[in-house]
């Protein structure tokens, strides 16, 4: 079983944030004279320039606007705000598991379905973030849900618990790598407007190109999460060359990103077990 990652430090997408553009301007200067032939400058750079950043924006697009709860959601092609964090709103669903915990010791089991239903409620605020740190804490607590339910699956009788993870959607867990590929994107499509030259196009077609490679190596890596292979993951995520190579996720965040998989595979277990009526809960009512 894959060891949950520590959930103190940054932010996972800091290693591409943290950068400056201006950074991958200078790389995309110093490639032209390798890229010129494989770029196709006589098709037009700065509209299939325009029309690869226009997908982009479209997917972030639907990405924010995606049904979930009232909450601030994340935009990953957005490079000039801070995603909302996602650590606050774990403490807060831990200590509500924790006191779930000491309700069911105390025999109160009516205060510890709620109490978890609370703690689950939060999942799709902390997912709205739309990094993968926070895909990673959703499904922490979903998992930490899972366990209690478990350890006493009475709880399921409880018409708040059931309905809460009815409810839960933990909508990055279908594309775990989405937001953190749309994000590499956007760092990409930044290029063309921090190179202080004019380049007749070479800029914009070596940022496409860059752009075409990165989407089809998240894309790849992403592919292989869901089929739970977390080798051909790691195959997939290996250096890129270029303008690509400067903006990516490395091997390492593969076994990382399969525990948000496994956490989805806990919600839909928990929901195809449903509610039902046991022999203890019905001496209790």
């Amino acid at each position: 079983m894959l060891t949950k990652p520590s959930l103190s430090s940054a932010p996972l997408r800091a290693s591409l944030s943290s950068r400056s553009t201006v950074v991958f301007a200078i790389v995309a200067v110093l490639a032209l004279g390798s890229t010129v032939a494989a770029t196709g400058l006589g098709r037009a750079p700065q509209g299939r320039f325009d029309e690869a950043r226009a997908k982009m924006m479209a997917e972030c697009t639907d990405l924010s606007k995606a049904r979930v709860v009232a909450a601030p959601a994340g935009n990953p092609c957005d490079l000039t705000r801070t995603p909302p964090p996602a650590i606050p709103q774990l403490k807060l669903g831990q200590r509500e598991i924790e006191a779930a915990d000491a309700a069911q010791r105390a025999g109160d089991h009516a205060g510890a379905a709620a109490l978890l239903a609370t703690a689950l409620s939060r999942t799709d605020v902390i997912d709205r973030s739309h990094t993968l740190v926070a895909s990673l804490v959703a499904g922490k607590l979903i998992d930490d849900v899972s366990q209690r339910v478990d350890a006493d699956p009475t709880l399921l009788d409880d018409p708040r618990l059931s309905a809460a993870i009815r409810r839960t959607s933990y909508a990055s867990s279908r594309q775990p790598l989405a937001a953190e590929r749309l994000h590499a994107l956007a760092v990409l499509a930044g290029v063309p407007a921090q190179v202080p030259l004019r380049s007749a196009g070479l800029v914009e077609a070596t940022a496409t190109q860059a752009m075409a490679d990165v989407d089809a190596k998240l894309r790849a890596m992403e592919s292989a999460l869901l089929a739970k292979d977390v080798a051909r993951c790691e195959k997939a995520a290996e250096p890129a060359e270029g303008l690509a190579g400067q903006v990516t996720l490395g091997p390492g965040i593969c076994r990382i990103a399969a525990n948000i998989v496994t956490s989805r595979e806990h919600l839909v277990a928990l929901r195809a077990r449903g509610p039902k009526l046991h022999l203890t809960t019905a001496r209790r009512l």
